[in-house]
């Protein structure tokens, strides 16, 4: 009996080791069965491969139907693991290359935000802008795009803002010609991250959280606007009020 078990139970296993060119033509399925159990692969609705540009090697990551979580906050599951050519000795382009892996498959929430839209299903699955992290960061993640969206809508209605604004750059003395209208027309669709880490990308002067709370969460956008630079929003408040939100124009080199 266990003779017959044992075939089984390593065809049903994630795969440690594929060729560039299975890879390169597979489907979101296909992917699913690379990482992930049967039970768990079923689940898996989208995929995408991307290329390192360092190496001969992937990241395949899939993920799983996209659900609200918020009125303008969507949830999505994704399951992800990196292959490569260990060799070092590979060509770009060649689909007989055989590709391993050596860490397990990574699973972790993604969060993306509907807004100005309320979050249903349908809007949710056609949703493509999603920032993933560790699960202990999940809440603040949440917490993070729902206060940023409200801030949005604030910049948008009339009267006074409730929470005071700043705009820096390190290579003009007004960045924001007007403030505001800045905050309300951040480019959602180019968020790249966000990110609880003082050290990182929050500004210096950022107050410390309280006991048991994360840090003030920094958002970091992708390139926009003439001068080629990026968002970078910081949230300074705690988990009752935001006090302030400062925008600042710093140059990154995407690779």
């Amino acid at each position: 009996m266990l003779a017959f078990l044992l075939p089984a139970m390593a065809a049903a296993a994630p795969a440690d080791t594929v060729t560039a060119g299975t890879l390169e033509h597979a489907t979101p399925a296909a992917l699913a069965a690379l990482l992930l159990p049967p039970a768990d692969a079923a689940r898996i609705v989208g995929g995408r491969i991307r290329a390192d540009g360092r190496i001969v090697g992937y990241a395949v990551a899939v993920w799983e139907r996209s659900v609200p979580v918020a009125p303008t906050i969507c949830r999505r599951p994704v399951h992800s693991r990196f292959y490569f050519d260990q060799s070092g000795l590979g060509r770009h382009g060649d689909p007989s290359l055989v590709l391993v892996t050596v860490s397990g498959t990574e699973s972790f929430e993604s969060f993306g935000t509907t807004y100005p839209d309320r979050a249903t299903p349908e809007r949710c699955a056609a949703l493509d802008t999603y920032v993933g992290g560790p699960p202990h960061l999940a809440e603040p993640t949440i917490r993070a795009l729902t206060r940023l969206t409200e801030a949005m809508r604030d910049a948008v209605a009339p009267g006074p803002l409730p929470f005071a604004m700043r705009c820096l750059s390190d290579y003009e003395e007004r960045p924001c010609a007007d403030e505001r209208a800045a905050l309300a027309s951040l480019p959602l669709s180019e968020l790249r991250g966000i990110s609880f880490e003082n050290y990182y990308y929050a500004p210096r002067d950022a107050p410390p959280a309280a006991p048991g709370e994360a840090r003030m969460p920094t958002m970091q956008f992708g390139m926009s606007g003439p001068d080629g630079q990026s968002w970078f929003v910081t949230l300074i408040g705690d988990r009752d009020r935001l006090r302030e939100v400062l925008m600042r124009r710093i140059m990154v080199i995407y690779h």
